[in-house]
């Protein structure tokens, strides 16, 4: 006999069932699907948020300078590091960075702050500090003395555009280090280091305040999240006596997150899949038990036991299959399509910044959407084959005579 002939024929017989039976796989396929390139969306949304802010993809430094900074540990060979940087083909721009901690001073008040002197024109190519002026101007190199501060930072101390503010820190040749700037600008950011506690000016006026020469941090921006940590594996040869680090390495929270992120996508596809095994497996008995009378004909006519728990496996698998071809499919044009639209979700911003999601979500097909829609393909037809067992066994135990008396 052909049993999947046979098994193909037996769903037929009742469309309406196996509709329903394929309906419960299909809706657990297309909503992880749908929770795989959603979380992809999310990872990429959520490194590109948070890395192209302030902090880039890669950073360059002394070795030990993030754990003990000293106004005295510039790079060693900055335009070369700058040269070695511009000719990695996954390096978009890079951008140099002066550093010291210090005491700001308003008209009235003061507060501890760090002085971060940028490369303005490099700046701009690196990261999008620029786009974040809540009022005022950014930092203009042709305009001495111009500086930024964050929006906590401007009410804490008091000041507003145009405001005089001070800077003493300790300079480099152990000197007393003094800088004088004007409020051109106030940024918002979200973020509370930049908000709260950090001056932005010019390099060169941050270099003249430390009396010092060259730079502390190189920050580079990659041509994408993910070619970030292989850029900086091709740099490290080359850049020998100097910390490469990707931010996967120096933003381990948002590489935390995404893990969670990608378990709990995993978690809903087993809950769903465990409904969907009780609901194929009520069906299959349901189905079993009406065609006890025919199965036992078909034992009386020389079928082996296990070829009747292999029909009903068949069933099974079938029911499996159905359902995960059109639970991929509509998974993948809901991806599809939101990944044009996007998710919008800018009416809990305050909620989901706390975790570092974007507040626009775009699904799309990335490398965990891939691994994740091939897990539930292979799970989603486990889970069928195991919801057939069961009943499988039932079936395979039946007698032929007694079973043929059943109406």
């Amino acid at each position: 006999m052909n049993w999947v002939i046979i098994a193909l024929r037996n769903l037929s017989r009742n469309k309406g069932r196996t509709g329903l039976a394929s309906s419960m796989v299909g809706f657990a396929v297309a909503l992880t699907v749908f929770l795989c390139g959603m979380e992809d969306g999310i990872e990429a949304g959520s490194v590109e948020a948070g890395t192209s802010l302030f902090v880039g993809q890669l950073q360059i430094t002394k070795p030990g300078y993030d754990d003990n900074p000293r106004v005295s540990d510039t790079i060693p060979g900055l335009q070369y590091a700058l040269s070695v940087l511009s000719g990695d083909p996954d390096v978009v721009s890079a951008a140099a960075r002066v550093e010291a901690f210090g005491l700001l001073f308003g008209p009235e008040k003061s507060a501890g702050t760090r002085m971060i002197g940028l490369d303005v024109p490099s700046e701009t190519l690196t990261t999008r500090l620029h786009k974040m002026l809540k009022e005022g101007r950014f930092i203009d190199p042709d305009n001495p003395g111009s500086a930024l501060i964050g929006s906590n930072l401007a009410r804490q101390l008091g000041v507003g555009i145009g405001d005089s503010m001070t800077f003493i820190t300790q300079a480099a040749d152990g000197s007393i280090g003094v800088g004088s700037f004007i409020l051109s600008g106030i940024i918002e950011t979200g973020d509370m280091n930049l908000d709260s506690r950090t001056l932005l000016v010019n390099i060169n006026e941050a270099r003249a305040t430390l009396a010092i020469s060259g730079a502390h941090r190189l920050v580079a921006r990659t041509r994408g999240a993910e070619a970030a940590e292989p850029a900086a594996k091709r740099l490290r040869p080359n850049l020998l006596g100097l910390s490469v680090l990707s931010w996967e390495t120096y933003m381990n929270i948002i590489k935390m997150m995404t893990d969670i992120g990608r378990a709990y996508a995993m978690i809903v596809l087993v809950v769903f899949l465990l409904l969907a095994v009780a609901g194929i497996s009520n069906v299959m008995i349901v189905s079993v038990s009406e065609r006890t009378k025919e199965l036992g004909i078909i034992m009386a006519m020389g079928a082996h036991r296990r070829h009747v728990a292999f029909l009903i496996l068949m069933e099974s698998f079938f029911i499996g299959f159905f359902g995960v071809m059109v639970g991929v499919a509509l998974g993948i044009g809901i991806v599809a399509a939101t990944g044009v639209t996007g998710i919008d979700l800018s009416a809990w911003s305050r909620a989901i910044k706390m975790v570092g999601w974007p507040d626009v979500i775009y699904p799309r097909f990335g490398e965990f959407f891939l691994q994740g829609t091939i897990m539930t393909c292979i799970l989603s037809f486990l889970a069928a084959l195991v919801s057939g067992l069961f009943p499988a066994v039932g079936s395979a135990r039946l007698e032929p005579a007694r079973a043929m008396r059943q109406v």
